[in-house]
């Protein structure tokens, strides 16, 4: 408990600190960061008699901390662009995961039901991999490209222009003596293009045909360089005209995940890759899945942000979807056999986040809420 309130106050400061810098834009702002002030003095008093921590205070704190996230809400007259609104959508939106550590005291007070997790349990997000529990067994699931329709017409024409190129650059390179691996990368970009399921699988594929690109510069003529760099260059930029992959990149920037985290999710992913080789409640696809990721951040020395999100994302999102069936089977008329196998599945997810994948996972952004979650379930496998 006392790191739970350590890190709200934490958190708090850093959001303070934001919004102070732009004090002078609106006289709610200064109120807002008042509020702030106020939810860290009652948190540091907690701290100081953590011993006496009560239900009625973590109630008490979970009160104000709401207060404070409906005063944020309300505040207008920003555009999504200014700092001061992404920070103010962080607190109302409850990116932050403060309500999700109230729910890691609750736990701690074990006042916690499988209702309040499932409440603090968030839906599935844009990642590389996304998953459903369908009869009994968990699946990949596709992520269809979406564009909001204020930039629909744009996204879809600019998509468009992209795999008609494609189809160029394809055939132009089949002409080469290009390495296999090389014509494999470019192939399989149009097919994420083509299928337009998963706009984060289409940055990947994208990631790798630039770093093939870079390995085997030496074997390509100029031309056919400069035709592949600039086939990438305009696949990222119609990527930019989704929001779901401008939000996606932006995450992947502020996570920042170190050298030791990293390695931690990766040996977590292999941990459950071998826990789900022979678990009939997992299908095939989810053991591609954990490869795909694990490998993107294995094949360089550094691997890109975006490489490690999807790496932590895809694990944060078993943890998801696992969670809520598990729970929502004990609240329906499931069959047992069902419950069982996510049953098995949550435990090979304790087995492997014993090792820090979950602290990890949890500095990625909005993904506060996994710690308690995982907490939950410890408690309950005792």
């Amino acid at each position: 408990m006392l790191k739970l309130l350590k890190e709200m106050d934490s958190r708090l400061s850093r959001l303070s600190v934001q919004l102070d810098n732009e004090r002078g834009s609106s006289k709610a702002v200064s109120t807002l960061i008042d509020d702030l002030r106020d939810i860290r003095t009652v948190i540091k008093r907690r701290i100081g008699k953590i011993a006496s921590v009560t239900t009625s205070d973590v109630d008490e704190l979970e009160r104000i901390i709401n207060d404070a996230r409906e005063a944020a809400a309300a505040i207008r007259g920003f555009s999504k662009g200014d700092p001061v609104f992404l920070t103010l959508e962080s607190i109302s939106s409850d990116k932050v995961g403060l309500l999700n550590l109230i729910a890691g005291l609750k736990i701690g007070l074990s006042l916690v039901t499988p209702d309040d997790v499932i409440s603090a349990t968030p839906g599935q997000k844009t990642a590389a991999f996304q998953f459903k529990v369908l009869d009994g067994i968990l699946t990949v699931v596709d992520q269809p490209l979406y564009a909001a329709e204020r930039e629909r017409d744009r996204a879809v024409a600019a998509l468009n222009d992209v795999i008609e190129y494609g189809d160029y650059v394809n055939e132009e390179l089949s002409k080469t003596n290009a390495s296999p691996r090389l014509r494999y990368e470019f192939q399989n970009l149009q097919g994420k293009l083509l299928a337009h399921n998963n706009i984060v699988q289409v940055g990947q594929s994208a990631n790798r045909c630039t770093v093939s690109v870079d390995a085997h510069s030496e074997e390509l003529s100029a031309p056919i360089s400069g035709i592949l760099i600039s086939h990438l260059r305009t696949v990222f930029d119609a990527l930019s005209q989704f929001e779901q992959w401008r939000a996606y990149c932006e995450d992947a920037a502020l996570a920042n995940l170190d050298v030791k985290s990293v390695r931690a999710l990766s040996e977590a992913v292999k941990s459950l890759g071998s826990q789900f080789k022979n678990e009939p409640a997992v299908d095939k696809s989810v053991l591609g899945a954990l490869d795909a990721v694990d490998r993107w951040v294995s094949e360089e020395a550094k691997p890109d942000n975006r490489d490690v999100l999807s790496l932590a994302r895809t694990l944060e999102n078993i943890w998801s979807a696992v969670t809520k069936a598990l729970l929502l089977a004990g609240k329906m008329a499931a069959k047992e056999s069902t419950k069982a196998a996510m049953v098995c599945v949550i435990t090979a997810l304790l087995v492997a986040g014993a090792n820090g994948m979950i602290p990890a996972i949890a500095k990625v952004p909005g993904a506060g809420w996994i710690e308690p979650v995982y907490n939950f379930f410890k408690l309950q496998s005792k």
